[in-house]
């Protein structure tokens, strides 16, 4: 039996490479999803930031592991999303984690 669901979420661990003097600092970014319909993803430009940042803000539910520079818990609210949207590596994680978290990975070639 195939269960019919309307606003299907997925939640996933997303790799963020964070810019760090001449490398980068890898970290997880818990981000809760909605699945988007097809039709729906077809209106979005993402080869454009404002088009990128459009799809991620009707994408993104939450992120649910946020802390401060002192570790404590930062709650994630509309703000809060939005404040780390505007970060080009965010975004680039985000993107590449949502269609990534969209399908099941397989083993081997």
């Amino acid at each position: 039996m195939f269960k019919i669901n309307q606003a299907p979420t997925f939640t996933r661990d997303v790799s963020i490479q964070i810019p760090d003097g001449e490398g980068f600092t890898e970290a997880e970014l818990k981000t809760t999803f909605r699945a988007m319909p097809i039709s729906e993803a077809d209106g979005f430009d993402l080869s454009t930031g404002t088009g990128t940042l459009d799809f991620l803000k009707a994408v993104v539910v939450s992120f649910d592991n946020l802390v401060d520079d002192d570790d404590n818990p930062v709650p994630s609210t509309p703000e809060q999303i939005s404040q780390e949207l505007d970060k080009a590596y965010i975004r680039l994680g985000l993107v590449s984690g949502y269609f990534k978290g969209l399908h099941k990975g397989t083993l081997g070639n």
